[in-house]
């Protein structure tokens, strides 16, 4: 069982950076493997970089990162900076999917 989590502002001016830390963690007693994390960006957001191995997919305006394996009770958390470029309630969505159709997703608004 995966529980996903995203932290960072809900507020940020235009062209000002924003970090965001995106977290799985793994609540069930086995461990989850293959796991494929995705970010996908709101429009009004222009990728800035990422850590931890991340790779953007300009054709799906997305940031992707892989894990071969998440033990049971352990977390893994993915870094993510992003520019707003333009105003409005813009939803930034993480959603992760393993093995064994383990899925989990959130999403949080940036205004």
């Amino acid at each position: 069982q995966l529980q996903v989590s995203i932290q960072g502002p809900t507020k940020r001016y235009i062209e000002r950076q924003a970090r965001y830390v995106m977290k799985v963690e793994n609540v069930g007693n086995a461990s989850a493997t293959n796991l494929d994390l995705v970010a996908q960006l709101p429009k009004g957001f222009r990728f800035n970089g990422t850590g931890q191995k991340g790779q953007y997919d300009a054709s799906r305006h997305a940031v992707l990162w892989s894990l071969e394996e998440l033990p049971a009770g352990i977390a893994a958390e993915v870094e993510l900076d992003i520019i707003p470029v333009d105003m409005g309630a813009q939803p930034l969505l993480f959603q992760v999917a393993a093995d064994l159709n383990a899925q989990a997703k959130t999403e949080s608004t940036v205004n």
